[in-house]
């Protein structure tokens, strides 16, 4: 029996002595930026207190229970939140996200299921309060938020937005919406369904020179209960874009079809319903006359491929602030591509205009279609400034 015992745990002990443990590698991945704040799990306070003792952590850092909620004056930048399950972070472009987890089942057993994750996650948009656990809705990870929920930014370099992928839930149908930016109201508004909705934010002299985080309010005027759930529910928050500096978006792409424009934080207006188009067939969506694709920017460059399997090519102009151009568009695919305007740049978001002469397919389909759009895409330039 003895030696049965021995050579079942022999994998498991051998897998350890092999690797580190998934907080003791998120250790190692802070140190070797070596700067910023960390945050940290209060269930990590041995594995930190190590690290610390041995002389190669040297970062700052701080225990979850030491935060006191109403001082959140947190300084550092980076910002790192380090836990063991799913954070309470947001799906956020700006944000990278560091999982490690032990795949030896038997070490599983014999460790009593403790420290075999982590999860750290550099510069988090966090929901700090009124909140509840991060949940699935098919592939995206979504929050529940009730009446008022607070959440926190990292550390911001002067002013500009932040935009929330949300949607309310559906029994409320649409509500009263407030944002508040460090207790200074920055947006009221009415929400309803899935949408996008853009927080200013102001400047903040004192909170960006010290490099603290940045703590906004969204206040709902109502929320439900429902039967079995006694969680006060609101909205539910799929994701955030910060749009202020020093953050600027990295490359993404996109197709112009409600769902992957959300996920996207892009709102489209002027486009049908997906459909399969051309020879070899592909996704498209048909724009009208006029298209419109409000996305985050920064510096360098935006695309569109476009194809028009038309009786006659398609006379089409895009723009993006000052910047244009104008083609015929036939059955092949055209790809027009747009350097970001400075304005746009610094705002961090940017429209796209997309005109298109149009025609009407006949034979009960009086639908007057432009130009097809596939795929669209943003670029960072290389020369782009790199957020901390």
């Amino acid at each position: 029996a003895t030696a049965a015992a021995a050579a079942w745990t022999l994998p498991a002990v051998a897998w350890v002595h092999g690797h580190m443990l998934p907080p003791w590698a998120a250790l190692h991945e802070v140190a070797r930026e070596g700067r910023g704040l960390l945050v940290f799990q209060d269930d990590f306070f041995s594995f930190r207190n190590l690290a610390v003792r041995e002389g190669w952590l040297t970062v700052p850092s701080t225990r979850l229970g030491e935060i006191q909620p109403r001082r959140l004056e947190l300084a550092g930048r980076p910002i790192w939140f380090l836990t063991e399950a799913d954070g309470r972070d947001l799906p956020c472009p700006s944000s990278l996200v560091v999982q490690a987890d032990t795949p030896q089942a038997r070490v599983h057993r014999l460790s009593q299921d403790r420290f075999l994750d982590a999860r750290l996650v550099r510069n988090p948009v966090l929901v700090w309060q009124g909140g509840g656990p991060v949940e699935m809705d098919g592939t995206q990870p979504f929050i529940w938020c009730g009446r008022r929920t607070e959440l926190l930014l990292p550390a911001l370099q002067g002013a500009g937005a932040v935009t929330f992928a949300l949607e309310v839930q559906e029994r409320l149908g649409s509500i009263g919406l407030t944002a508040g930016v460090e207790g200074r109201e920055t947006l009221h508004t009415r929400v309803s369904g899935k949408q996008l909705v853009r927080v200013p934010i102001p400047a903040l002299p004192r909170r960006n020179r010290l490099n603290q985080v940045v703590l906004v309010t969204l206040t709902a005027d109502r929320e439900i209960r429902l039967m079995g759930d006694l969680r006060p529910l609101s909205v539910r928050l799929f994701g955030a874009s910060l749009e202020a500096p020093p953050f600027t978006p990295p490359a993404y792409a996109f197709f112009p079809e409600a769902s992957s424009m959300f996920s996207r934080f892009v709102r489209g207006a002027g486009v049908y319903s997906p459909e399969v188009i051309g020879q070899p067939p592909r996704p498209a969506v048909w724009s009208s006359a006029e298209t419109t694709l409000e996305m985050p920017l920064g510096e360098g460059m935006v695309g569109l491929d476009l194809i028009a399997p038309r009786p006659q090519p398609a006379e089409v102009e895009v723009t993006l602030g000052t910047a244009s151009a104008r083609l015929l568009v036939g059955a092949e695919t055209a790809r027009v591509v747009l350097p970001v305007p400075p304005a746009e740049a610094r705002a961090g978001r940017g429209v796209v205009v997309l005109r298109s002469t149009t025609f009407s397919p006949g034979g009960g389909d009086t639908r007057a279609l432009g130009v097809a759009v596939g795929r669209v895409w943003y670029a960072p330039s290389p020369d782009a400034p790199v957020p901390w």
